[in-house]
């Protein structure tokens, strides 16, 4: 029945953001996972017309109005953050991710959590479920410039080659890929999330960490404007 109403929205001209999904009988976790990421492809489809919309409403501001909207993004970009690699493992095809993700910040003592800010459109498929398991390392001084040649602005990677050219090993408790010299990395359990716009923001629990190169050097990250990462 599903292929059928697929067929005829298609011949009916109609775009679909995702694949059917046919449930027989009472629907397993692989099809609500499956369901959930439709929900988010459908989504990211959503919030990129959103974003055409603004473009295309800056292109028509007038000078007044467009050198106020980039003087707040300025002001947004003097927010200093500490780049982090995330990694991931897709809990139902088994494939790894990862990604560049320098929105983090903790978000509580008891239990110890962070906040992590995610773009709908480009977020590894899983990892902005709830209870989906993540590792983040911590970008160091002594190996940044080899993960900003290989992620900076590059959305995530996924499949055995994502990791090529990469120093890693696997963590203890989630099995997901640690980055070699970097400052320290955390394992991570997605607990909350919340819409934010063209982004989901992910609250996730610490699981456990360890520092790695203490003395490889801190990295931040300075923006010349809240516009862009």
């Amino acid at each position: 029945g599903t292929e059928i109403m697929h067929r005829r929205l298609e011949d009916g001209g109609f775009k679909h953001a995702f694949d059917p999904i046919s449930i027989k009988f009472v629907p397993t976790e692989e099809i609500l996972s499956q369901c959930q990421e439709a929900g988010e492809k459908l989504g990211e489809v959503v919030t990129k017309a959103k974003n055409r919309q603004s473009i295309e409403k800056k292109k028509r501001l007038s000078s007044t109005e467009q050198a106020t909207v980039d003087t707040t993004a300025a002001a947004v970009g003097h927010i200093v953050t500490s780049p982090c690699v995330l990694t991931c493992r897709n809990p139902v095809t088994g494939v790894e991710s990862i990604m560049m993700a320098s929105w983090i910040s903790q978000a509580s003592f008891s239990p110890p959590g962070l906040s992590v800010a995610l773009a709908k459109e480009n977020s590894p498929e899983g990892v902005c479920l709830l209870n989906s398991k993540f590792c983040l390392s911590v970008v160091s001084a002594s190996n940044q410039k080899i993960i900003k040649r290989k992620l900076l602005n590059k959305g995530y990677l996924a499949g055995p080659d994502a990791f090529v050219d990469l120093e890693t090993e696997e963590s203890e408790t989630h099995k997901c890929k640690i980055i070699n010299d970097s400052q320290s990395y955390l394992e991570c359990t997605v607990v909350d999330r919340m819409d934010a716009g063209d982004h989901w923001v992910l609250y996730a629990n610490v699981d456990s960490g360890k520092e790695l190169a203490k003395d490889a050097g801190l990295y931040f990250h300075h923006r010349p404007t809240g516009a862009t990462y």
